[in-house]
């Protein structure tokens, strides 16, 4: 799902939360901003967004299982040649 991808989940809206409280009046100051608040995003904060993507995939592979048990099974030819 694309809303699983960290870029969708956090980045765009953490980027766009950061970028705009200086409220950029040019396309070039905004590039700036944008430039500025991702060279400032810690390696904390990307560990955090990382662990948050493996729960969210989990989650959803808890929902598919128990919606499909056979999606899983040991015996789906499609899964056994992944």
């Amino acid at each position: 799902s694309y809303d699983l991808t960290p870029l969708d989940f956090f980045l765009w809206g953490y980027l766009k939360s950061q970028v705009y409280v200086n409220k950029p009046t040019t396309t070039r100051a905004l590039k700036e901003e944008i430039q500025r608040c991702i060279n400032e995003i810690q390696p904390h904060l990307c560990k955090m967004v990382m662990e948050n993507f493996d729960k969210r995939v989990r989650m959803c592979m808890q929902t598919v299982e128990a919606i499909c048990p056979m999606c899983y099974s040991t015996n789906n030819p499609i899964l056994c040649t992944l």
